[in-house]
């Protein structure tokens, strides 16, 4: 009969646990480009290009993130003038990276030898070093490098970059 079924009321949410009502801890911003020393790191020559990886650190006071693929050019003509075409992402899929302050990041960036196409196909130039905008950022960094060539010509892709990784 039902006079004799039990009911059972609701668990009392003030009886749970602390840890299920305490707030998430806020997520960390994007890390800015001022916020970070973004250098290069691993260079080495391979054939017919070199690899390096960017590193972004975290100078600041508090934790950042950093998600997917910076942004990387060859600039030249000693007045930060962009060199052919932008890096192109590779096929790979991205993370996001916490950085903690000090923490560093880092992005694999392949620069194929200007020197391997023809002359002029390329409109070979000295190159300066690289503009790198942060995953996230519009305010870009230069990084210089010695003995590096570009192209003038923007059909010409000689960078590729993957996403940052810890």
């Amino acid at each position: 009969s039902a006079e004799n079924s039990l009911e059972v009321p609701p668990a009392d949410p003030s009886t749970q646990s602390p840890t299920d009502t305490q707030a998430p801890a806020p997520t960390p911003g994007t890390c800015p480009t001022s916020g970070l020393a973004i250098g290069v790191s691993n260079q080495q020559g391979a054939a017919g290009s070199m690899l390096m990886d960017l590193t972004f650190t975290n100078n600041g006071s508090s934790d950042c993130e950093l998600h997917g693929f910076p942004g990387v050019s060859l600039v030249g003509t000693g007045d930060g003038s962009q060199l052919g075409a932008p890096a192109t992402r590779e096929d790979v899929p991205a993370e996001t990276v916490e950085l903690q302050p000090g923490d560093t990041a880092t992005a694999a960036l392949r620069i194929t030898r200007a020197e391997n196409f023809e002359a002029g196909s390329c409109g070979l130039v000295p190159a300066d070093g690289l503009r790198i905008y942060p995953p996230g950022d519009t305010e870009a960094a230069f990084v210089e490098l010695d003995s590096i060539s570009g192209c003038v010509s923007e059909n010409i892709e000689l960078l590729s970059i993957k996403p940052v990784r810890p």
